[in-house]
């Protein structure tokens, strides 16, 4: 989706580099340490479930984006959402799982990752090329830049609305935490 995305927007080689790249990871990483302190110290399934709302609002933003500064925000709130994910599921992973069974545990946890990131890629290029780029987009601003509008759900607009609920059956209740020193 990246060519038809640059040709929508208008975008640079560069712009598309920064939006995938570097306006995801370094938020990524930046909202990622205090996040994960904040894991140590609160209830992890509600940090998920927050962050999983946060992040799912910023997707929906992506493909309301009309140009390269909207995407970009967009993609700095998904990195920023998605900090909360790893450091409190390897929390409860790690408290939910014996030491025996903790790597299996962890590698299912993490292959799950890119088997999904490989997954929405493939699924996106057959929506896209089935059915059209602002189908694969999901795309809100047809209407505004004089293009036919795209009927029908919004299926981001409905997984953000859905999803913050969702999380808390979906995971559980979180493990109880084993003991941290209260210096880290």
């Amino acid at each position: 989706l990246v060519e038809p995305i640059k040709a929508d927007l208008g975008l640079s080689d560069s712009q598309m580099s920064y939006l995938l790249g570097f306006s995801f990871a370094v938020f990524y990483v930046l909202f990622g340490l205090p996040l994960g302190r904040l894991a140590d110290r609160t209830n992890r399934t509600r940090l998920i479930g927050v962050g999983l709302l946060f992040w799912s609002m910023a997707t929906v933003m992506c493909g309301m984006a009309t140009n390269y500064w909207q995407l970009l925000l967009a993609r700095i709130g998904v990195g920023a959402g998605e900090a909360t994910l790893g450091p409190s599921a390897m929390s409860m992973i790690s408290d939910k799982f014996p030491k025996e069974r903790l790597t299996t545990a962890i590698s299912v946890y993490s292959t799950g990752i890119y088997l999904g990131g490989g997954l929405s890629t493939i699924i996106g290029g057959f929506i896209a090329a089935f059915a059209g780029f602002a189908a694969a987009r999901c795309d809100c601003t047809c209407a505004k830049k004089g293009k036919e509008k795209v009927e029908g759900i919004h299926v981001r607009t409905l997984h953000a609305a859905g999803s913050g609920g969702e999380t808390h059956r979906l995971l559980g209740t979180s493990p109880k935490k084993r003991g941290i020193p209260a210096e880290i």
